[in-house]
């Protein structure tokens, strides 16, 4: 026969089984009738413009908006406006990619535009308008450019390259105000090609041209040199210092200057030169070829930059062209000496690439006045990524990837009070008890 006490030892246990079942059972009774937690938030996916009058009928306090591509202007103004009314919103796009495009025109006497875009590097970034794609680039070091001479309605921007995408749309505006080239220099080989390259590209050129010491040759009318009068200024070797202070005086009031050749080396550029000019390279004795014309050239290559200089272009080592902005202007510096050789002794199409690369430099620096004719506001989005995580803050979780923290809590205290009754009864059964 058990003694007393080993009976009241299995009974307590039970006891105890049999308290912590009830006690578990009746926490849960608590939370089932408490207060309810935070309704999930309404998960829309991909809004669309067409639909969001129906959607906004009857939305909950919570609202989470999910996208592969940035949305349209209207899209994100209407989840702005549902935070304003004191809606919770949030949204996530894993694969939207921060492309942004900006676009100007070229000031060329052929017009255009000239197109920037910025963009994770690698990615392939379609640009087009209203008409279909222009052409296909790839982003390099965080962008891309393309000049276009004729646009169709407004731009857009497709950037894509992995499970990634991205874009941006952009109003061309109005054409550029193309005013006339003053060149300044020595009567010669160089300066005579350098006038007819322009000349052919449709630029209007005014001329002054040393033809020896006292004696000067004109063309056109050399008045002040001034923004309402010259694009940019030419300056084919030191002659031009003869105006050095007029001229930088031009370019900082918003006017371009080129510096070719050794012109930079007169102290009267020194301040708003790229760089300065060192000793001079002579040309490679061969005809310049199509695939690279200017690495046969003389060169006198640029060195001692400017802080604020930017390079555009080297052979080897050498700095050989560069560009910095002065005040509200712009100034280029060119090292090549005697392009005209390339003109007359190059390839089939060197006197055409000649004409368009001379074109392409005074366009770069070249001023025009600014133009009217801006897109209405919302009709494009030049940085619809930005604009958004601007409007609604940096994306958030889907909350498709989470699960509720209450449900597998509830689920082992159900789990463990079942266990506890089960074991209470079944010690009372193997001891007799009822």
């Amino acid at each position: 026969m058990r003694s007393l006490g080993e009976g009241r030892a299995p009974a307590a246990a039970e006891w105890a089984a049999h308290a912590a079942a009830v006690a578990l059972l009746a926490w849960m009774l608590v939370r089932a009738l408490g207060p309810a937690g935070p309704a999930p938030p309404l998960l829309i996916a991909e809004p669309r413009t067409d639909a969001l009058a129906a959607l906004s009928g009857s939305l909950p306090s919570r609202v989470h908006a999910t996208f592969r591509e940035a949305p349209e202007p209207v899209v994100r103004d209407w989840l702005v406006a549902l935070r304003r009314s004191g809606r919770s919103v949030s949204w996530s796009g894993d694969s939207l990619v921060g492309a942004a495009a900006s676009v100007e025109p070229i000031v060329a006497p052929r017009g255009g535009v000239r197109v920037r875009v910025a963009a994770p590097a690698g990615m392939d970034i379609v640009i087009g308008d209203a008409a279909g794609a222009l052409d296909t680039v790839s982003s390099v070091g965080g962008g891309a450019t393309l000049a276009a001479r004729m646009v169709v309605g407004d731009l857009t921007v497709a950037a894509r390259g992995g499970a990634g995408a991205g874009g941006a749309k952009v109003a061309p505006g109005e054409h550029a105000s193309v005013r006339d080239v003053l060149v300044l220099g020595r009567a010669g080989w160089e300066s005579k090609f350098v006038i007819a390259a322009l000349e052919e590209e449709g630029w209007r050129v005014t001329a002054r041209l040393a033809v020896a010491p006292g004696a000067w040759v004109t063309q056109g009318t050399l008045a002040a040199i001034d923004t309402s009068r010259f694009a940019a200024v030419v300056a084919i070797d030191t002659v031009a210092a003869e105006w050095g202070g007029e001229i930088a005086r031009y370019v900082r009031g918003g006017g371009g200057f080129v510096l070719a050749g050794g012109a930079a080396a007169s102290p009267a550029f020194r301040t708003i030169a790229p760089g300065r000019p060192a000793m001079y390279v002579a040309a490679d004795p061969v005809a310049p070829p199509d695939s690279a014309p200017r690495r046969v050239l003389g060169v006198q290559p640029i060195t001692s930059l400017a802080s604020d200089a930017v390079v555009l272009e080297r052979r080897g080592t050498a700095v050989t062209a560069a560009a910095r902005r002065v005040a509200l202007g712009r100034v280029a510096q060119i090292g090549y000496v005697d392009t005209w050789r390339w003109r007359m002794a190059g390839g089939e199409g060197a006197t055409e690439a000649h004409r368009e690369w001379w074109s392409k430099v005074v366009s770069s620096v070249a001023h025009a006045p600014a133009q009217s004719g801006a897109a209405e506001e919302g009709a494009v989005d030049a940085a619809p990524h930005a604009r958004l995580v601007d409007a609604l803050g940096e994306p958030s979780a889907s909350p498709r990837a989470a699960r509720p923290a209450r449900e597998p809590l509830m689920s082992w205290v159900l789990v463990l009070a079942v266990s506890l009754l089960i074991g209470s009864w079944g010690s009372r059964r193997l001891r007799g008890a009822r």
